[in-house]
């Protein structure tokens, strides 16, 4: 079964141009590909990313093909509280989960890259999605304001 996934991207990075022009997944840092997992969530859990993850950011969204789902599904996961977890960048081959935040989805950098270019659809999130990531009514002004980067970043792409 097709799932979106969401992530919050820097609005000034080259990785936000890849997703949204060339439907390619892209973790990079300081203009290099980066080792650290490429974390994502999905709304159908109840973790949301704090507020300071969202500064300067654009909520993105995307959906796997079925190969990539099948990738992404059968990728081995390694629990972040688990003894054998030694950080980000040393599970390139796993998807790192968290108990405390479930939902959210570390790709490790090889898992990644077998997901490179296998998405279905991809898009900035609307004024609905931005509310239900922040936890918060369409109404009010943090989503609002992060409407504004929202269609700015679009407009830019």
């Amino acid at each position: 079964m097709a799932k979106n996934y969401f992530r919050w991207i820097k609005a000034d990075s080259a990785d936000l141009a890849a997703i949204i022009k060339k439907a390619k997944l892209q973790y990079t840092a300081g203009g290099r590909p980066s080792n650290k997992a490429f974390f994502v969530f999905e709304f159908t859990k109840a973790y949301r990313p704090s507020s300071s993850v969202v500064s300067g950011r654009v909520l993105v969204g995307f959906e796997l093909k079925p190969a990539g789902q099948r990738i992404l599904d059968a990728a081995p996961r390694i629990d972040f509280e688990d003894s054998s977890f030694r950080g980000e960048a040393r599970h390139p081959t796993k998807v790192i989960v968290k108990q405390n935040e479930q939902g959210a989805l570390g790709i490790g950098k090889d898992v990644l890259a077998q997901l490179r270019e296998k998405i279905e659809r991809r898009w900035i999130a609307n004024k609905k999605e931005v509310a239900k990531a922040l936890g918060l009514n369409e109404i009010e002004d943090q989503v609002t304001n992060q409407m504004k980067l929202q269609t700015k970043a679009e407009k830019s792409l």
